[in-house]
């Protein structure tokens, strides 16, 4: 039986299935009387209200949240590649926007009003099947399908024939708005960088001494939750914290390590297991596709480093010393011995914050060793003297927390 307090929502399959999931953890779960997964099915009731006006609200979110987002990164609001993605958005907007805009904050405000008005009956034509509809998917929709479908023993012309309906369209549009964190660089351009350089030191009266921001790739970075858990409103102060506050964005994904403690620094208590994932944007002829993606299993890391980052993160010079040596071990640039001493100092610092008592001596001795060897040499109090200061000053506060 229809009830307006209900909505049934067919789970996707690949990327858009975790879309839907950070769109549903932006809902306002206070109002929630259940979330629950049946099969490829997931089962909302709402306390008060109906259904629709919850998901409605969850769409203004997401308007919000791409308006503080362009406002950042003043880039094009959702990228496309190609005729085909292009044509996929115009009737879109088209559909929300007859007035004529072209802004996808429009689009979602609008989707928002009329989804509000929703009946039992229109949620449920609207959500209970995916794959139907007018839209083929663009390709920030279906980035993983470029990477697949192009891979050894495949003739790389596979389509993927699913469709959507404006409705599931424009929750994958909210999700893949919530789930974008920032951007992320992938390479570096050492060519462009050295060419900067050297103008820098004839032409003084010009920034031309840093790398500019469109200087290498530049990846989109998502951060997805894995499932519909208990630590759904810590995921959600996860991605604001990440994506709205100023220095608290990864600045590069190697090593995994490294990536692990700065997220960890960043999370709220009890926050759970995510999926980050880079994804090249579409543009021109070229489509999305996936850069990076691996699970970070952040609620057992942080149970087992316990006391020890918690005293790290509770005091404030000791938690910029753990993001100054993570940063720097993040860095891109290639050939630097501080950074490469930084990647190692962290693997066993990754080690030593779990309670291994044996790479905490070894993260303590080696980088002491390093500290009084760099003081005897020529080079003294250099870049690489300050990376293993870090490490030795984070290995006392690590074994005195026992």
């Amino acid at each position: 039986m229809l009830d307006e307090r209900r909505v049934r929502i067919n789970l996707p399959p690949g990327i858009p299935r975790y879309y839907l999931m950070t769109f549903l953890y932006f809902l306002e779960w206070g109002r929630l009387k259940s979330v629950s997964i049946s099969g490829d099915y997931i089962d909302i009731e709402v306390r008060g209200g109906s259904a629709a006006e919850l998901l409605a609200d969850g769409v203004k979110a997401a308007a919000e949240a791409l308006r503080i987002y362009n406002a950042r990164w003043k880039g094009v609001e959702v990228p496309a590649s190609g005729k085909n993605d292009k044509n996929i958005f115009d009737s879109v907007l088209q559909n929300l926007c007859p007035q004529g805009s072209t802004s996808f904050h429009d689009a979602l405000t609008a989707y928002s009003k009329r989804l509000i008005s929703y009946k039992p009956q229109d949620l449920a034509a609207a959500f209970s099947h995916f794959g139907k509809g007018e839209f083929t998917l663009p390709s920030i929709f279906k980035p993983e399908h470029y990477a697949l479908s192009r891979a050894p023993f495949t003739c790389g012309k596979e389509k993927y024939a699913a469709k959507l309906n404006l409705d599931f369209f424009m929750v994958l549009l909210a999700g893949y708005v919530l789930s974008r964190v920032g951007r992320v660089r992938v390479r570096v351009d050492e060519g462009k960088r050295n060419l900067t350089r050297r103008r820098g030191r004839s032409q003084r009266n010009r920034q031309v001494g840093r790398v500019r921001v469109d200087e290498g790739e530049w990846n989109t970075l998502h951060l997805f939750p894995c499932d519909l858990g208990p630590s759904i409103s810590e995921h959600k102060k996860l991605i604001e914290i990440i994506s709205t506050k100023e220095g608290w964005l990864p600045p590069g994904l190697r090593p995994e390590e490294a990536v692990m403690m700065w997220l960890a620094m960043a999370a709220p208590e009890g926050a759970g297991d995510a999926i980050l994932v880079s994804m090249r944007d579409p543009g021109g002829m070229k489509a999305a596709e996936i850069g990076v993606a691996y699970h970070i299993p952040l609620s057992s890391f942080i149970a087992r480093a316990g006391r020890a980052l918690d005293k790290i993160k509770r005091d404030e010079k000791a938690a910029g010393m753990m993001r100054e040596l993570l940063a720097k071990a993040l860095n891109l640039k290639i050939g630097d011995r501080a950074r490469d001493r930084a990647v190692e100092l962290v693997k066993l610092l990754f080690l030593a914050l779990q309670g291994s008592e044996t790479r905490r001596a070894e993260l303590l001795l080696r980088s002491s060793r390093i500290e009084a060897m760099k003081l005897l040499s020529e080079k003294g109090k250099d870049e690489e003297y300050r990376v293993v200061r870090l490490g030795r000053l984070l290995a006392e506060k690590i074994i005195r927390a026992g």
